[in-house]
């Protein structure tokens, strides 16, 4: 084995792959994207979505007196 080359290039394209997941993450939660849209605008759509999505935590309600809630919407209120 001495003398034979066992150099191995090894090429990453990280930017290409993060663009990637964050298209599919995007198509999958129901966002349209355009084909003709480059990588840097997929990101940053991505971005702004993850910035203004609301976490899904338990909350308080507070309801007024006077509320009153329709039959057809007491299951998804509750």
């Amino acid at each position: 084995m001495s003398g034979e080359d066992l150099s191995t290039t090894i090429c990453m394209d990280f930017f290409t792959d993060a663009t990637q997941q964050a298209r599919e993450r995007l198509m999958s939660a129901g966002y349209f994207l355009d084909v003709s849209e480059t990588p840097e605008q997929i990101c940053i759509k991505y971005f702004n979505v993850a910035k203004r999505r609301i976490s899904a935590r338990p909350r308080a309600i507070l309801l007024s007196r006077e509320f009153l809630c329709p039959p057809a919407f007491q299951t998804g209120l509750e």
